[in-house]
């Protein structure tokens, strides 16, 4: 398998990606699905190590909770892949939910 610690093997342009509002996954979905799985973590271990509950890092790992740039730091800490990246991905999933959520209202108020 690539070794996505390095975004190069990852991604083929990653400025243009994450710059992309289409590209709104969540990072915990990428942690849990690919990242870790590659390093060989296990969510519990990584929740360990970045002095978190397992729940709580759960939630971040489903997508249900924000991952903060002060956990990515952490994580970046532990495993090696760049924050800077995870909070990328949170911000354009945030601004992504944002646009979709403006673009319901406004269809909300369209009369046809």
């Amino acid at each position: 398998m690539a070794n996505i610690s390095n975004n190069e093997d990852f991604w083929d342009d990653e400025d243009e990606v994450l710059s992309d509002d289409s590209f709104a996954i969540h990072p915990g979905l990428l942690l849990k699905n690919v990242i870790l799985p590659q390093h060989g973590v296990s969510a519990s271990t990584l929740a360990d190590r970045v002095g978190v509950a397992r729940p709580g890092f759960n939630l971040i790992l489903n997508g249900k909770r924000t991952l903060t740039s002060t956990m990515a730091l952490k994580i970046e800490g532990e495993i090696g892949y760049p924050a800077k990246t995870l909070v990328l991905m949170m911000a354009n999933h945030d601004l992504a939910i944002a646009r979709l959520a403006i673009k319901e209202k406004v269809m909300d108020h369209i009369i046809i």
